[in-house]
């Protein structure tokens, strides 16, 4: 029992090293006045920023729970001739009010294609996902980004 442990926490230790999850790029958002707006929100590299608590707590989890998404790009490297690479994602998901996920999308940052088994992957852990433990007041759409290397 204790060696299953220790191996399930030797893997997860492998595979967190694979998965680094940067920090967003911040944006102050001004009006068209040019005066600070009554509230000023932080624009992540996806082009969201987020407007209420709810929404940074979703996003903080969505990122939280990602941790998983480190077996779909190990499991995709696999089969790469080039064992080094970097990939950088941007994740939007609808979460219901109950905490289901309702939508799921997952493109590249820099506009270029991801790889179809990778995406694939991830949207699927995506839609798995369960938000209900936050008790959210209203349906949200999150948008954050996540980078992924081997680097």
């Amino acid at each position: 029992m204790l060696n299953n442990h220790l191996t399930f926490i030797q893997s997860v230790y492998k595979c967190s090293i694979l998965l680094l999850i940067v920090s967003c790029s911040n944006i102050k958002v001004i009006n068209s006045e040019g005066s600070q707006p009554q509230a000023v929100y932080e624009e992540n590299e996806c082009g969201f920023a987020a407007r209420d608590v709810e929404e940074r707590h979703l996003i903080v989890a969505a990122k939280i729970k990602s941790s998983v998404m480190a077996n779909c790009f190990k499991n995709w490297l696999r089969f790469e001739d080039n064992k080094k690479q970097k990939i950088s994602t941007c994740n939007q998901l609808s979460i219901r009010r109950n905490g289901s996920v309702s939508y799921v999308q997952v493109t590249e940052a820099n506009g270029k294609q991801l790889p179809k088994d990778f995406k694939m992957c991830v949207r699927q852990e995506y839609w798995k996902m369960s938000f209900s433990g936050l008790q959210l007041d209203n349906s949200h759409v999150i948008r954050f980004p996540l980078n992924y290397s081997s680097i």
